[in-house]
């Protein structure tokens, strides 16, 4: 989903298209989430929470084996634990791998650690629509062609069987 434009509608870019971001949003500091700081199976260092799931959290980290920003989404350590969670979510990084679509990020790499199971994924900078939502009314255009964009996303995704 793209947020080249204004999200209001009125044409003026968000700067927010892809280029390096100096300071990601996050949802808390060490003190809430003692993970951050921590290097994940040897290479992955958790640097920002980007967002919380039924099944655990997503960071921002960064990949020191290629030297890049990735999303990883880690599974709660009791969770991982649970085989039918476990298996779940493992079909999802796999099912995920399998597709290729400019809205959906791509699958980099899955594994575990004592933390729990994680996906390792492509880290798309831009805003959340919940975040354009926040900033007031969107324009009826802007907001018919985000719906639209997010449609074609959904069924593209549910035609490979990725239900989310």
């Amino acid at each position: 989903m793209t947020d080249a434009a204004d999200p209001r509608g009125t044409g003026a870019s968000s700067g927010t298209g892809g280029g390096p971001r100096s300071n990601p949003p996050t949802l808390g500091d060490t003190s809430v989430d003692p993970l951050l700081g921590r290097i994940l199976d040897g290479r992955f260092v958790l640097r920002h929470l980007l967002g919380r799931g039924g099944m655990g959290r997503v960071y921002l980290a960064e990949d020191q084996r290629l030297k890049r920003r990735v999303a990883l989404k880690l599974m709660d350590a009791a969770l991982s634990q649970e085989a039918e969670f476990a298996a779940r979510f493992q079909r999802e990084a796999i099912l995920q791998a399998q597709v290729s679509h400019p809205g959906i990020v791509q699958v980099l790499d899955a594994g575990e650690s004592p933390e729990g199971a994680y996906i390792v994924l492509e880290y798309s900078d831009g805003r959340s629509l919940g975040s354009l939502m926040k900033l007031g009314p969107i324009r009826v255009v802007r907001a018919l062609d985000l719906i639209g964009q997010l449609l074609e996303i959904l069924d593209f995704a549910h035609r490979h069987g990725i239900i989310h």
